[in-house]
């Protein structure tokens, strides 16, 4: 027996769960999805991972993008330090990384690159892997600034015995923390962290 609608005793299921089964389906706005995902906006995502061909265009095209992707992640000032890093990084694997193919030009091999970057609580994690040239154990060394006198007459000539190049390697270790380089058959992995500040680095102000 069917019980008029007046006698049917009430639903204890909220309104929200009797609209979810009596209304059609509705997709779900894009902020309340990524609210649901738990994940950052686009440009805020901590994350990135890129595989690119050694070469100065497309170094260039990777931080860019590097830069678009962390924006809003952390301070000015460490995605300044970050991008620096890792630029002389990835240089140094176009300059020096290549090597010959085995066929008759002779033609030079840009090492394949893969870029990992990650936001986390102490700061700006990175991996660099390649294919190329192994890198020379003594880059890693510890390395200082030459010390160039404060007095007018020695300025100029402290200059001209300063090599010309090897402070890529300086800014790298000033610029990053718990540095680590190693090979592993026909590749090398080069990671390193940029720190945060303290107040960066409280859970609280993560983007995610």
């Amino acid at each position: 027996m069917t019980l008029p609608p007046e006698s049917r005793p009430p639903d204890p299921r909220p309104p929200d769960a009797l609209s979810a089964e009596t209304l059609p389906h509705q997709p779900l706005p894009v902020e309340q999805l990524r609210r649901r995902l738990r994940l950052a906006p686009h440009n805020r995502q901590p994350m990135l991972h890129r595989i690119f061909r050694a070469d100065p265009s497309t170094v260039r095209d990777a931080l860019l993008y590097l830069r678009e992707r962390f924006d809003g992640s952390a301070g000015t000032e460490v995605l300044s330090r970050l991008e620096l890093a890792l630029a002389e990084v990835l240089n140094n694997i176009c300059e020096h990384g290549g090597t010959p193919q085995p066929d008759p030009l002779h033609r030079p091999h840009s090492p394949l690159v893969h870029l990992f970057v990650v936001r986390h609580v102490g700061g700006i994690a990175c991996a660099v892997t390649d294919d190329g040239r192994p890198l020379p154990v003594e880059c890693l060394d510890p390395r200082n600034l030459p010390h160039i006198t404060d007095e007018a007459e020695g300025i100029d000539h402290d200059i001209l015995l300063l090599p010309e190049g090897g402070f890529g390697w300086y800014l790298i270790q000033d610029l990053t923390a718990s540095l680590s380089y190693f090979r592993e058959g026909r590749r090398n992995f080069l990671v390193f962290i940029v720190p945060v500040d303290k107040a960066e680095a409280m859970p609280g102000n993560l983007p995610f």
